[in-house]
């Protein structure tokens, strides 16, 4: 089954333990307003999904490419699923 963008960015969102909040904050949108564009009710263009990716430490790309398969065996070898970017650690 082909996944949408919308999955593909809560999948990501929830593995780096992201609240749907901080995201909608990052975009300068509602809560709700942002859970209509994981659900798929609401389309993303190129703008806004360099914005979410902005927001969930990834490249656009990598939101493109996702698969939840290749994320979790990359977890298991505990490999960053974020393609090379560079991301803030927020452990602490």
């Amino acid at each position: 089954m082909k996944q949408t963008t919308g999955i593909k960015i809560r999948q990501i969102r929830e593995i780096k333990n992201i609240s749907q909040g901080y995201v909608a904050r990052h975009l300068g949108i509602t809560q709700g307003a942002y859970s209509n564009i994981e659900c798929g009710k609401t389309k993303v263009d190129r703008k806004k999904l360099s914005q979410i990716a902005s927001a969930l430490e990834v490249a656009a790309e990598v939101i493109i490419k996702f698969d939840v398969e290749t994320a979790l065996n990359a977890c298991l070898r505990s490999q960053p699923i974020n393609s090379g970017t560079d991301q803030k650690n927020n452990i602490g």
